[in-house]
């Protein structure tokens, strides 16, 4: 199921897919808890523009973090047409009345012992380590891309005057 904005509107859209017509006249954060709201399963995927996640593998990928791990919402790197890697891991910083994003981010959650092993961004060499989930960064800001349970969405919710992509 899927619920959709389009700036032009659209023909005809696959079935169990909901069109917002009004979507390009209110706010983004506006928009996005309207279509929240008609969401009815556990994890709800939110992408803004073109920043599509890779392929199935990667949305299965995100799902397995969700079911296995105690956090809100999971996210994968973004590569731009300009081959432009960013991955969003930012840690707010709130200093002297002025808030900043710091590139550092502190923690890796492993999941196990067979999973791909990191220190801070760090790669240790591992034996066949494609048929392993790696660790996930623990990080205070999300793409605009991401994979988040769809109770702990709506209990924050976003800033209805949010605006454009973050």
């Amino acid at each position: 199921k899927a619920a959709v904005g389009v700036e032009n509107g659209i023909d005809s859209l696959p079935s169990g897919w909901t069109h917002f017509d009004s979507a390009w006249e209110h706010p983004t954060g506006f928009m996005l808890n309207r279509m929240l709201e008609s969401v009815d399963t556990p994890f709800v995927l939110v992408v803004m523009g073109a920043a599509l996640p890779v392929g199935p593998d990667d949305i299965g990928r995100m799902v397995r973090v969700l079911l296995q791990r105690r956090v809100v919402a999971v996210a994968g790197p973004i590569v731009s047409e300009h081959r432009v890697y960013s991955d969003f891991c930012y840690r707010f910083r709130l200093r002297h009345y002025r808030l900043g994003f710091d590139p550092i981010y502190e923690h890796s959650l492993i999941f196990d012992e067979g999973s791909a092993a990191s220190i801070r961004g760090s790669w240790f060499h591992e034996d066949d380590p494609g048929t392993k989930d790696g660790p996930c960064k623990a990080c205070e800001s999300l793409p605009p891309t991401f994979m988040a349970r769809t109770d702990a969405l709506r209990a924050i919710g976003f800033h209805p005057m949010l605006d454009g992509e973050w």
